[in-house]
């Protein structure tokens, strides 16, 4: 396996208590295997901007490196389920295969998981299908794209979903209005 090096844009370094973010380690029975070393101290990040800013890319950086870390279920959400294979889903798949984990990852349309340890990336729509959150038993990490479009009904639902420990909501937005729900 090749160690890379990877470095995280400005903005998202005091989200996170990191020297080295991945490493190549030999375990005990002489097998090479990723380490990933990133730590985030926030329950909310939240990176906010103009559009080819970089948000969306490092969020998704920072989320295969978590997977790869330990077992962990990711949601990733927008507010159409249907846009999210057009955004998140495809940035995924590249951050993955620009860091070159490709064999460490199973990617279907409708999940990516991590075989090192099973961690699962889970896409879904907030608009239509917000209850349908409550029965996911353990959420660890949410990523919320474009979050500038979240209904105050969705974020209310939400929140307290999100109830695992250590868990984390990244949230991405090009904000419009001070009255949306996320500014």
């Amino acid at each position: 396996m090749k160690s890379k090096q990877v470095t995280l844009a400005g903005w998202i370094k005091p989200f996170l208590d990191t020297k080295k973010i991945t490493e190549k380690v030999i375990d005990k029975n002489g097998k090479s295997k990723l380490v990933t070393r990133v730590t985030p101290k926030y329950r909310y990040c939240i990176a906010n901007g103009g559009r080819g800013g970089g948000k969306s890319y490092e969020i998704a950086t920072l989320l295969v490196l978590l997977a790869c870390q330990k077992k962990s279920t990711i949601l990733c959400s927008r507010s159409l389920k249907g846009a999210i294979a057009d955004s998140v889903h495809a940035l995924l798949k590249i951050v993955i295969d620009n860091l070159e984990l490709s064999e460490y990852f199973h990617i279907t349309r409708e999940k990516i998981i991590c075989k090192l340890n099973d961690s699962e990336f889970i896409f879904k729509g907030l608009l239509r299908n917000i209850d349908s959150l409550k029965s996911i038993p353990v959420i660890n990490y949410v990523w919320l794209e474009e979050a500038d479009n979240l209904t105050w009904n969705s974020w209310r639902t939400l929140k307290p979903t999100i109830r695992a420990n250590d868990s984390q909501i990244f949230i991405s937005m090009n904000p419009k209005h001070k009255t949306d729900c996320i500014y």
